[in-house]
């Protein structure tokens, strides 16, 4: 479970902790939350350059990094929704499925190349070319597969 006492910088625990759910928190990999929001001050700082709507956008950008579900998780419910797609007996139940599927991804934004690594990692295929981000990933799996684990 990450906790902000995790980050040093006192700018990413402050925007952590401001748009950071409590649940989304405690499921989170230490890893995870550090990578997040290392990104997410990031777009923050470019966003204080900017003027008008490419701020704001930026700003809603960052939060939504932070706000958003575990990677691990998000690639997991994608591919099952992806699969019950590829099954649904008629096209109408397949469109309802896509458009699920579509709703579900739409309301997550991560760094780049973090789902990517996770979905490797998910099916045991090393990522490549970046080491942090590789790092990333394999906690971020790690994390889901040790609550699978306990649920059981």
């Amino acid at each position: 479970m990450a906790r902000l006492a995790d980050l040093k910088d006192p700018g990413q625990r402050e925007l952590a902790g401001k748009w950071t759910p409590a649940d989304i928190l405690s499921r989170l990999s230490t890893e995870e939350l550090r990578h997040r929001a290392a990104y997410a001050c990031g777009v923050k700082q470019r966003a204080t350059a900017q003027q008008g709507e490419h701020a704001i956008f930026l700003h809603a950008h960052a939060r939504a990094v932070l706000g958003s579900e575990p990677a691990a998780e998000h690639v997991i419910e994608q591919g099952r929704l992806k699969r019950l797609a590829e099954s649904a007996p008629s096209t109408e139940l397949r469109g309802a499925w896509l458009q699920g599927r579509r709703q579900h991804s739409e309301g997550h934004q991560y760094p780049p190349g973090l789902l990517g690594a996770v979905d490797k990692r998910l099916l045991g295929q090393p990522v490549i070319g970046d080491p942090g981000l590789a790092a990333v990933a394999e906690a971020c799996v790690n994390r889901v597969k040790a609550a699978r684990e306990h649920r059981n």
